[in-house]
C-alpha cells in the first residue's frame, strides 16, 4: 500500500500515511494497494490568533519625526501565524498618526496609542511626541539707535533646530528683560520704548533651553537746533556787568535743558565775558558775545559808552582877583556817582 497527497503547498503525507501540514487550504490524500486506491479530502486551517505582538512598544519622536512599526501575529503557543492582516489605529491622530502600514508620523507633543488589530486580537504601542529642541536663538536687528522721544520698534526672535532651521513659537516661550528700563524698556512680546539718553542690552530667553540673544540700544538726547542769547542787544556804560542767558531748543521749538554752553567775547578790550556768560564791560565799543552748544551758536550785541557827565565842579569856587591881574580856573567833570570823566 502507498500514499500521497494532492496539492503539496498545502500538506505532504508519507508512506506511513502520515500528514505534515505546510500551509492552510485544501488537500487531497490517496491511498493505493495495487490498482485500487482511495481519496480523502483534507481542509488545513492554522490555529485561531492569540496576540498581536508590535515591535518597538514604546516609541519617543520629535515633531515631524517617523517610525515604522511592525506587527507579527501570534497562536496560543507563541508562532508566528502567517498570512494575517493587521489594521492600524491611533487614539490621538494629531499627536500620532499612523497610516495602512504601520508609519507613525508625529504632530503636535503629547502621547498616543498606537493598535495593531487582527481580527479579534490587537497588540500596541506607546508613543511620545516632543518638540524639536532649541538650539539656538536670535533676535533682530541686534542694535537699535533712538533719540529721546522716538516711537519705539519691535524686536523679532527667531528659535532654530541644530540644522538652523526655523522653529515654530508654538509651546516654546520666550521671556524678554532690559538691564536699564530707564534708557529702554521691553515689553512681554519684544516692543522696545526709548527712555532717557544711554544704553541698554535687551535679552530674549528661550524658556527651559538656557539659551539666549541680545539686542544694545543706544538712546541719544535730542540735539540742539538753535541757540537764543537775551538780552540779544545791549549798551553798558563802562565798569558796569550784565548776566546774559541761553536757551537751546530741538527742531520742533522745544526747549531743551541741561545742555553745556560755551561763551565767548569778540573783543575782551570792549568787554570780558565769563563761561557763565556774564559780561563785565573795559572801554568804549562794540562787540559781539557768542554762545555755542553742539555745534549750534546764538549772538549778542555789547555796546560799551563812557559814563554820562553829572557834574562839572570848577575852582577855585570864589577868587579874589586884583584889579588888573589874572586868575586860572580848572573844570572836571564827574559821573553820577563822583568818578571823574
Amino acid at each position: 500500500m502507498s500514499g500521497g497527497a494532492a496539492g503539496g503547498a498545502v500538506a505532504r503525507v508519507a508512506s506511513t500515511g502520515r500528514w505534515t501540514v505546510q500551509s492552510p487550504g485544501p488537500a487531497t490524500g490517496t491511498a493505493t494497494s495495487g490498482a485500487v486506491h482511495t481519496t480523502v479530502p483534507v481542509t488545513v486551517t492554522l490555529p485561531p490568533a492569540n496576540a498581536v505582538i508590535v515591535s518597538p512598544s514604546t516609541v519617543s519622536l520629535l515633531v515631524t519625526q517617523t517610525q515604522q512599526l511592525t506587527a507579527v501575529v501570534t497562536d496560543a503557543g507563541g508562532h508566528a501565524l502567517p498570512g494575517q492582516t493587521v489594521t492600524w489605529t491611533t487614539d490621538n491622530a494629531v499627536v500620532a498618526s499612523v497610516n495602512s502600514s504601520g508609519l507613525v508620523t508625529a504632530g503636535i507633543p503629547g502621547t498616543a496609542t498606537i493598535t495593531g488589530t487582527s481580527g479579534s486580537v490587537s497588540g500596541t504601542a506607546h508613543v511620545t511626541v516632543s518638540l524639536v529642541p532649541v538650539r539656538r536663538v536670535t533676535v533682530t536687528p541686534d542694535v537699535l539707535a533712538f533719540t529721546q522721544g522716538d516711537a519705539g520698534r519691535q524686536l523679532v526672535v527667531a528659535l532654530l533646530d541644530s540644522v538652523g532651521g526655523t522653529l515654530s513659537p508654538t509651546g516654546r516661550p520666550v521671556t524678554w528683560s532690559t538691564n536699564n528700563a530707564s534708557v529702554a524698556g521691553v515689553s512681554s512680546t519684544g516692543f522696545v520704548t526709548p527712555g532717557t539718553p544711554g544704553q541698554a542690552v535687551i535679552t530674549a530667553t528661550a524658556v527651559g533651553s538656557g539659551l539666549s540673544a541680545t539686542s544694545t540700544v543706544t538712546v541719544a538726547q535730542v540735539p540742539v537746533a538753535s541757540v537764543t542769547v537775551a538780552p540779544p542787544l545791549d549798551t553798558l556804560i563802562v565798569g558796569q556787568q550784565l548776566q546774559l542767558s541761553a536757551t537751546t531748543k530741538d527742531g520742533r521749538g522745544n526747549t531743551l535743558s541741561g545742555r553745556a554752553i560755551v561763551w565767548d567775547g569778540s573783543n575782551d578790550a570792549i568787554a570780558l565775558v565769563s563761561s557763565t556768560g556774564k559780561v563785565a564791560a573795559q572801554s568804549p565799543g562794540t562787540m559781539t558775545v557768542t554762545a555755542t552748544s553742539e555745534g549750534k551758536t546764538g549772538t549778542a550785541t555789547i555796546v560799551v559808552i563812557v559814563p554820562p557827565v553829572a557834574t562839572v565842579v570848577i575852582s577855585p569856587t570864589a577868587p579874589s582877583i586884583v584889579a588888573g591881574g589874572t586868575v586860572t580856573f580848572t573844570a572836571v567833570t564827574k559821573d553820577g556817582s563822583g568818578n571823574v570823566v
